[in-house]
């Protein structure tokens, strides 16, 4: 049975896939300088963006959001207001980051 089976609705894969290439984009890195980075190939990175890689395993998702950091808002929200994705400060009030701070993951790859 093919991923299609399994997964009645493929929206969340191509809303996954844009999400991906657009933090890229704001980066200003090209998938073949994000796959360098990231150690995620090149193929795999343009399958996800196009929706096309529905069973890359999470290592691999992960590798891509250690490089991308707040450009690619996976699990927290990078921007300057309040929502459920902003963390949690140690008095358990959310905190604001403030959109790609300079100390996230991206641009201490690139400085």
């Amino acid at each position: 049975m093919g991923w299609h089976a399994r997964l009645d609705d493929a929206a969340p894969l191509v809303r996954f896939g844009r999400n991906l290439r657009r933090a890229r984009q704001i980066a200003g890195i090209s998938q073949q300088r994000l796959a360098d980075l990231s150690g995620v190939s090149q193929s795999v990175i343009s399958r996800l963006e196009r929706a096309k890689a529905p069973m890359v395993g999470l290592e691999r998702i992960l590798m891509l959001e250690r490089v991308l950091g707040s450009a690619w808002p996976f699990g927290e929200c990078p921007h300057d207001h309040t929502c459920v994705w902003q963390p949690l400060g140690p008095d358990g009030q959310r905190m604001h980051t403030g959109p790609l701070a300079r100390n996230s993951s991206i641009w201490n790859v690139l400085d």
